[in-house]
């Protein structure tokens, strides 16, 4: 089955809750190393109790819809998915405790043509439940290197 592109660009996402506490938080940070060094002060507010800060880099793991592009009716041939580029945008620090939204959309999908894939670019907004205020946007491209020729938008690539 090939790309359909109205039925991927429009591809229903629900929004995802993610409750974090301190712990995860903290275990974020020792996952990527920090803590390794117990004296170096740059590296206890992420990983101490006290005064406790998060990474803004940890709000590529909250609310992230898992590896939905399996399902067969996005028409991707996931075996040929490649990770291509993720990005960051912060909009507001990201609190060491919480519960947020992770909200997901497909930005676009640009056909290079048949033999040359695909790009698939997405991103989700990472949001306070409460209050509904903007903390993060995480962005995707996927390279979708057996989907090309689908009759999508040719260009331009942001």
């Amino acid at each position: 089955m090939a790309i359909n592109y109205q039925n991927l660009k429009n591809w229903p996402f629900p929004d995802l809750e993610h409750k974090y506490d301190d712990v995860a938080t903290m275990l974020y940070a020792l996952g990527i190393g920090l803590g390794q060094d117990p004296t170096d002060a740059r590296q206890l507010p992420f990983v101490y109790e006290e005064n406790l800060k998060s990474l803004p880099m940890m709000a590529v793991v909250l609310g992230y819809p898992g590896f939905w592009l399996i399902d067969p009716k996005t028409g991707v041939d996931w075996r040929q998915l490649l990770h291509g580029e993720q990005g960051l945008i912060v909009h507001s620090p990201l609190p060491a405790t919480g519960t947020v939204i992770g909200r997901s959309r497909i930005d676009e999908i640009i056909d290079k043509g048949p033999g040359k894939g695909a790009l698939l670019y997405s991103s989700r907004n990472i949001l306070d439940k409460a209050s509904g205020k903007l903390y993060c946007t995480v962005t995707t491209t996927a390279f979708c290197r057996a989907d090309g020729g689908f009759g999508g938008p040719s260009g331009p690539v942001r």
